[in-house]
């Protein structure tokens, strides 16, 4: 009842805003306001620094939708964000923006092809793991140029990779190609698109990459991936969140229970209002039919890992001690953002709790036990997968040897 009368006594305190002269102009403005009046509703409810949202001038209610929810925002809140419901479009590319590795040409820009979407239109136009991009239709690419990697109507690259030559005993560039890109095309993150075994003199590791724990075709992915490579007599199991950048708590308990012990399936995380208070909200860990909480767990973690990753991270290893973090920090999430669906072509994300890890701490970035560079040679990026790939190379010798291997 509470949220009703909150929404039935904002709306009049709107109509009084444009009565003047006697006229009641009331009706224009709620039917050109209607949609910001809506996220004002809504936030007032709903926002974790609700108290903070005062009175707003008229004159902001006549603001885009997504301005208008910007400015509600507190100025530290970095977090909340706003989405259009039309369908987001990518060419499928994750990529970094660099100088020229080999030091040729020093102040030109490349982009390094990190992974591709296998259901994109990056993958069906040939790009690949380890291609370096120059050019964006012709032009170099600069820090600011970059983003037309992303979306967009179709762009041409130019594309190479880098090679060695065993006579002068160097690297250089080769393959100079032109690849075209389509338009983008609305996609959604493969859950697990590899998972294969990785056999080392004296054991065998199970590997998966997760890019998604939301929603039950990834929830499915996953556990189908378990079952396949449980059924390899593996001795380690390596899940690489590199790519993970998932959103929903649920989904992550879901994505977890394999690897907690059966019996120790409690607390995955907690959500409350006020940090400093007792009263909060638990979400449960389930228990479920396939456990492979036996097996010792590598996590493969980078800055591009985000979301509730970092939940799953911290819920697995308050249940045991075998779990091993390789990489390089995730980007935590300690504010919770939930998604309320408009009536009109948006949806307003806002922060609604803070994130209480399963010991009940506020949740910290998950930090590696053993530190990675993944690009700490760019010359050789091999697919991922790979046991020649840096940090598979790298997992492979901690099993082994229990540290990084010695450096040069």
């Amino acid at each position: 009842m509470k949220k009703i009368l909150k929404k039935i006594v904002t709306l009049p305190l709107f109509a009084l805003l444009l009565c003047s002269c006697g006229e009641d102009r009331s009706g224009e403005f709620n039917s050109l306001t209607q949609e910001n009046q809506w996220i004002y509703s809504q936030m007032k409810e709903v926002y974790l620094w609700a108290e903070a949202i005062g009175e707003v001038k008229q004159n902001i209610y006549f603001s885009t939708p997504k301005e208008f929810f910007k400015k509600l925002l507190l100025q530290q809140d970095n977090v909340s964000f706003f989405t259009d419901t039309l369908a987001a479009t990518s060419y499928g590319i994750t990529y970094s923006l660099m100088r020229d590795p080999l030091g040729i040409t020093p102040s030109k820009t490349y982009a390094l092809v990190e992974y591709v979407e296998p259901a994109s239109v990056a993958a069906a136009a040939g790009l690949v793991r380890g291609m370096w991009i120059s050019e964006i239709d012709g032009n170099r690419i600069t820090t600011s140029s970059g983003n037309r990697l992303s979306t967009g109507t179709g762009v041409e690259l130019t594309v190479h990779t880098i090679d060695y030559d065993d006579i002068a005993e160097q690297y250089f560039w080769d393959n100079l190609d032109k690849v075209t890109l389509p338009a983008a095309t609305e996609i959604s993150p493969s859950p697990t698109p590899v998972t294969t075994i990785i056999d080392d003199i004296t054991t065998r590791s199970g590997y998966i990459l997760c890019n998604t724990f939301d929603g039950q075709e990834a929830a499915d992915a996953l556990y189908n991936a378990l079952a396949t490579i449980s059924g390899e007599a593996i001795d380690n199991i390596i899940i690489d969140l590199r790519y993970n950048n998932s959103t929903s708590l649920a989904d992550a308990a879901v994505a977890a229970s394999p690897f907690i012990p059966a019996g120790k399936q409690g607390t995955f995380c907690s959500l409350t209002k006020n940090i400093d208070s007792d009263s909060r909200e638990n979400i449960l860990t389930p228990s479920g039919s396939l456990n492979v909480s036996e097996k010792p767990l590598y996590i493969i973690t980078t800055a591009r890992t985000q979301g509730v990753a970092s939940v799953f991270i911290k819920a697995i290893q308050a249940a045991r001690n075998d779990v091993r973090i390789v990489g390089k920090a995730s980007n935590s999430m300690a504010l919770y953002t939930e998604c309320y669906e408009s009536p009109y072509l948006f949806k307003i994300n806002p922060v609604t709790a803070y994130i209480l890890d399963a010991t009940g701490e506020p949740l910290t970035a998950s930090v590696p036990d053993f530190n990675i560079d993944e690009y700490s040679n760019y010359y050789t990026i091999y697919p991922l997968g790979s046991k020649q790939e840096n940090i598979l190379n790298n997992i492979s010798y901690i099993i082994a040897n229990g540290t990084l291997p010695p450096t040069e």
